[in-house]
């Protein structure tokens, strides 16, 4: 698939799930949560409608492939572990059971943490306009905005919104999978940052001159 069919189809994706969110309005107690979800989705929708084409393309597995693999985990977070029955008669109702709120003590500071996250990834993809992608690419290198303080600015946001997600779910299975979850990050920032590095000579110190390095 070439670089129009892959804007084409990120674009009626996200077009598609903000769609869908714009209706869920009722269904929040928070309206900033809605909000920031809302600004996100329609974020990802606007940047592969406008995004640039790649001075470096993603090669190979680790940069066409891998990047999906974490991007899936965190819906997982909010449902409890299917019962194996459940699986086996693929029992949907069952398998897609909501795990229950085990920390509702700590809602308030939770939320709160929720939203710090949300708003730090909506700030990184308003900032990386058309050079956003999923896969690991170079369009250009994106210093301004929140991206001159944060190198990740989308990815801290996610580590703080799904490790505030996991803790209001709490159990072993969610926080097996957020550790899955970052250390997929994690790895993913690495390959992402060779290919940063190679592509722009100033990056390196770009990168040391940020408040936070992931």
């Amino acid at each position: 698939m070439g670089q129009i069919g892959i804007r084409l189809l990120g674009a009626v994706f996200f077009g598609v799930l903000w769609a869908r969110h714009l209706s869920s309005y009722d269904d929040y107690s928070l309206t900033l949560l809605w909000l920031f979800e809302d600004l996100i989705f329609f974020g990802y929708f606007l940047a592969y409608l406008i995004r640039k084409f790649p001075v470096a393309k993603a090669n190979g597995f680790w940069e066409r492939y891998f990047p999906f693999l974490p991007a899936i985990i965190p819906f997982l977070l909010v449902y409890k572990l299917p019962d194996w029955n459940a699986v086996i008669s693929f029992d949907m109702a069952e398998i897609l059971s909501p795990a229950p709120i085990t920390n509702v003590d700590y809602s308030f500071f939770l939320q709160a943490l929720i939203m710090l996250g949300m708003a730090c990834s909506v700030l990184g993809v308003l900032s990386l306009r058309s050079s956003f992608s999923i896969m690991t690419e170079a369009r250009e290198l994106v210093t301004g905005g929140i991206y001159k303080y944060i190198s990740h600015p989308m990815y801290l946001g996610q580590f703080l919104t799904y490790v505030g997600i996991t803790a209001f779910h709490s159990s072993i299975y969610s926080w097996m999978l957020y550790f899955v979850f970052v250390f997929f990050q994690l790895l993913r920032i690495r390959i992402e940052e060779k290919k940063l590095i190679k592509m722009f000579r100033n990056y390196s110190s770009y990168r040391k001159n940020c408040w936070i390095s992931l």
